[in-house]
């Protein structure tokens, strides 16, 4: 099949967050069945684009925003996978400084990328079979196409699948931006995407897609509930196209143990000698007292309620009276940042934060850390406790989103479970199930390299998620 993936973000161009690790390895695993796959990205200027070899079309799309036409450029390249991408560059409206802002044209700037996107499928409707958008930053893709707002008759014979990667970002706009897009006022209705007096981009894209998925099988379930749906669940509950859960992979050409070259020793399952010298050097680099019995837990994740930070500084003063240690690393909301580094002046040699984005750190973290704390409060797929597993690390995760399809509870004599599990968002909840894990890593000996090598080779790859999506493809495709 000849297919368009179309997203805000995409490794190894522009990263953010883990949609871009999505999007990049579902792109090489679908050209790696075989498939043609061209994804979509917009151009922020923050990358080079001739490190990636992109040439410019000398033709740019004209797409009407404002009720001015706007140009676009086409930038294309092709990556050693054999993926091709088109960036789409307009200084006006992209080049922020950084992929997102906080500025309140946000769902002009995508929805700019969106008609751009569904107006170059249009004019070459031959080359695709199937168009797979992702998040709210792309929904407008098949409303425009199914509209005919962009792309004419031709786009609008493409079917379109929508993934949700986060349903608590829906892409929300004053009504001002209807004209400024070209939306219809017909379409600002509650069986549209008006949404409480607001436009929801998301919500137009949900009314108007093939299908619709989400980066996990229970996400699926649990966004059909009023605690999860933020407001869509009713419009999810009577959705007529297929909707379901698809598990994200994660990519082991980046990420495994034998072959990571950002680690300082490599291992495996059957040789795990090598985590022992990388537990040692992330000790040391963090600032941590070099300890081989203490049990050293890492935490990789984005600073905000969602992930549990609140959970885990409230425990750790009881957590570190064991022989234990904390390595965080993460950015994001200001208040919980000043919060760790008073933590981390509290309990030097114990506790070590890096208040950053460091992909090659993270790797280090993953690869020395015996624990993997993850307390979310929801999460769509849980990739980090995926890539702990893969690194030997043991998840300790609450009963939510992802982590209910990845994670099993182990029992007492850890022949059974993948991690450490508990249900409430509850700082006590947390703390048993942390300290749980903590005695059994202590005393665990034999056992726990048992359950360490269970969880190193279970299969994350992108290759049963990508067959997945390929038969959903062809199930619309007809």
């Amino acid at each position: 099949m000849k297919l368009a993936l179309v997203a805000s973000e995409m490794v190894p161009m522009v990263k953010v967050g883990g949609l871009a690790d999505v999007v990049g390895a579902l792109a090489g695993a679908l050209r790696g069945l075989g498939h043609h796959v061209t994804v979509f990205i917009p151009y922020y200027g923050n990358f080079d684009l001739s490190a990636y070899s992109f040439a410019r079309r000398l033709i740019p799309i004209q797409v009407k925003i404002g009720g001015r036409d706007v140009g676009v450029d086409i930038y294309e390249c092709r990556l050693g996978s054999g993926v091709e991408v088109k960036a789409f560059g307009c200084p006006e409206y992209f080049e922020r400084g950084k992929a997102y802002t906080e500025e309140p044209d946000e769902p002009v700037r995508f929805g700019l990328f969106s008609k751009a996107t569904a107006a170059f499928i249009g004019q070459e409707a031959d080359r695709f079979d199937i168009i797979h958008c992702h998040d709210w930053h792309a929904a407008l893709v098949p409303f425009f196409l199914k509209r005919r707002m962009a792309g004419g008759d031709e786009g609008a014979r493409i079917p379109v699948v929508l993934t949700i990667h986060n349903l608590a970002h829906q892409g929300l706009g004053d009504r001002d931006i209807i004209p400024v897009l070209d939306l219809g006022w017909d379409s600002f209705t509650p069986t549209g995407f008006e949404f409480y007096g607001k436009v929801n981009l998301f919500k137009a894209g949900l009314l108007t897609a093939q299908a619709v998925t989400t980066v996990s099988p229970n996400y699926a379930r649990e966004i059909l509930d009023p605690q999860h749906g933020a407001g869509l669940e009713g419009v999810l509950r009577t959705l007529e196209v297929p909707f379901r859960g698809i598990l994200n992979g994660i990519d082991e050409t980046r990420w495994d143990p034998a072959t990571d070259r950002l680690i300082p020793a490599a291992f495996s399952a059957d040789d795990l000698k090598g985590k022992e010298t990388c537990k040692a050097a992330l000790q040391k680099e963090a600032g941590l007292d070099v300890d081989p019995a203490a049990t050293l837990m890492g935490v990789v994740t984005r600073l905000d309620p969602q992930k549990g930070i609140d959970l885990i500084t409230a425990v750790m003063p009881r957590l570190l009276r064991s022989s234990t240690q904390i390595v965080i690393l993460g950015q994001g909301q200001k208040e919980m940042e000043e919060r760790l580094q008073m933590i981390r002046q509290s309990w030097k040699g114990r506790v070590a934060v890096t208040l950053a984005f460091d992909e090659p750190l993270s790797h280090r973290v993953y690869a020395g850390s015996d624990l993997f704390l993850a307390p979310s409060r929801f999460e769509p797929c849980g990739l980090g406790a995926m890539i702990a597993m893969k690194y030997g690390a043991l998840p300790v995760v609450r009963a939510t989103g992802g982590f209910v399809d990845t994670v099993v509870d182990a029992d007492r004599q850890l022949r059974t479970g993948s991690g450490f599990v508990f249900e409430s968002i509850d700082p006590v909840d947390f703390l048993g199930a942390s300290l749980r894990a903590v005695s059994y890593h202590q005393g665990g000996g034999t056992d726990w390299k048992q359950i360490q090598k269970r969880v190193m080779g279970r299969d994350f790859s992108w290759k049963s998620s990508a067959r997945k999506y390929e038969a959903l493809y062809q199930e619309i495709r007809g």
